[in-house]
């Protein structure tokens, strides 16, 4: 089967510039970013953050009644102030759902101490697709530096990907044997 990732030349290319391409999630229109997860490490597996989101009864309400659930996804994505950037989360929604998504973030990750879905203290920065009107410089600067004084530094050197601590390592390739 021949893909785009495939492509001998096109993999080099996302290879050696460190792009990387996925399949959009909604086949049935347009994605847009409704917001970021601020105080969300890059090193929370995205399926399982987005499995329990959708899991959770609040999202399990909001689309009882749709034909169709609505469609989100997470990206990783720098947020940005003047002179500074930081990698986040961000979450993406089905542009014609985009206020209904965006509500419920803005209800389950508000930053108040509560049961969150796999224990995460996250806050939902809601953006719009232009966010340097969206938020002044200051608010912009005070988000950059909350999310980098609660996570720390953040750094991961992974060989053949994060594999299972318990596992037994296998000497020659620095990976889990199968």
């Amino acid at each position: 089967m021949y893909t785009l990732q495939s492509s001998l030349p096109l993999a080099e290319y996302f290879a050696a510039y460190q792009y990387s391409v996925k399949l959009c999630r909604s086949q049935d229109e347009e994605m847009t970013i409704i917001g970021a997860l601020c105080y969300s490490s890059l090193f929370l597996y995205h399926e399982d953050l987005l499995m329990s989101i959708q899991t959770h009864p609040s999202w399990i309400q909001l689309n009882k009644d749709r034909p169709k659930p609505i469609i989100i996804d997470l990206i990783i994505k720098p947020f940005r102030s003047p002179g500074k950037n930081v990698e986040m989360i961000f979450v993406r929604s089905e542009c014609s759902k985009k206020e209904l998504a965006r509500d419920f973030f803005l209800s389950l990750y508000n930053g108040t101490p509560k049961p969150y879905p796999r224990g995460e203290m996250l806050l939902f920065v809601p953006v719009t697709s232009k966010l340097e009107d969206e938020y002044s410089d200051s608010q912009r600067e005070k988000f950059i530096f909350n999310h980098t004084a609660y996570l720390g530094d953040e750094d991961c050197t992974a060989i053949f990907g994060l594999a299972d601590l318990n596992g037994k390592m296998c000497p020659c390739y620095f990976s889990t044997c199968g």
